[in-house]
C-alpha cells in the first residue's frame, strides 16, 4: 500500500451484523421494520463469501484485501494502514449501506462502519488498476464502491463527514456486541 492508492469495499457495510441482528434480535425489530425488511436482513448472511471478487481482484492485482469483519469498515482500515505504516481518508458518503442496515443501527445506536462485514472485501488498489478491479468485480454481479484513499501517515487516518474530519480510532469490541449484551 501506498499513499495515492485507493480504498475500495464490496458489498456494503453491517452486512454480517445486519444479519445477525436480524436472526437474533427479530422480536425486538418487529415494528421498528417490516416483515420484508426482517426477510431482506436475515438474507444479508448469504452473502458473507468474498471468494469471487477475492479472485478477481487478486488476478488483476492489488496492493492488498481485506474481509471487513470484527471492526466493521473503519476497522479494516486503521488495521491495514497500522500494517503498512500509511494513513487513509475514508469518505462517509461513499461507503455503501442498506437501509434496512441502517434502520437497524439507528433502532439501537450503533455505527455501521464499525458493525461486523463479513462478506465484504475491502480491496486497496492502484491508481493504475482502480478501474479495472472496478470493473470486473461489477462484472460479476458484486457491487463495488470507492470509499476513500491511502494517505501518508503524517495525514493520519480520517473519516471525511460533511467537510469535517474524524480520526479513526484503533478497533475496539465490535457494534454487534452492544446489541448482544443488552
Amino acid at each position: 500500500m501506498r499513499p495515492g492508492d485507493f480504498i475500495l469495499m464490496t458489498k456494503q457495510a453491517g452486512l454480517e451484523g445486519t444479519g445477525i441482528i436480524a436472526c437474533d434480535h427479530e422480536a425486538r425489530l418487529r415494528g421498528i421494520l417490516t416483515e420484508k425488511e426482517i426477510s431482506e436482513a436475515r438474507a444479508m448472511l448469504e452473502l458473507v463469501s468474498v471468494v469471487k471478487e477475492g479472485v478477481i481482484a487478486g488476478k488483476i492485482g492489488t496492493a492488498g484485501m481485506h474481509d471487513i469483519t470484527e471492526g466493521g469498515v473503519l476497522g479494516a482500515v486503521w488495521e491495514m494502514c497500522e500494517i503498512s505504516g500509511t494513513g487513509a481518508e475514508v469518505w462517509r458518503d461513499a461507503v455503501p449501506i442498506a437501509e434496512v442496515t441502517e434502520k437497524i443501527c439507528n433502532h439501537f445506536g450503533i455505527d455501521p462502519l464499525r458493525l461486523i462485514s463479513s462478506g465484504s472485501m475491502m480491496i486497496i488498489a492502484h491508481s493504475e488498476n482502480k478501474e479495472k478491479v472496478m470493473e470486473e468485480i461489477w462484472r460479476a454481479g458484486i457491487p463495488i464502491a470507492c470509499i476513500g484513499k491511502i494517505t501518508e501517515a503524517s495525514k493520519g487516518r480520517l473519516l471525511i463527514e460533511k467537510n469535517k474530519s474524524f480520526p479513526i480510532e484503533a478497533p475496539t469490541s465490535d457494534e454487534l456486541y452492544k446489541v448482544v449484551f443488552r
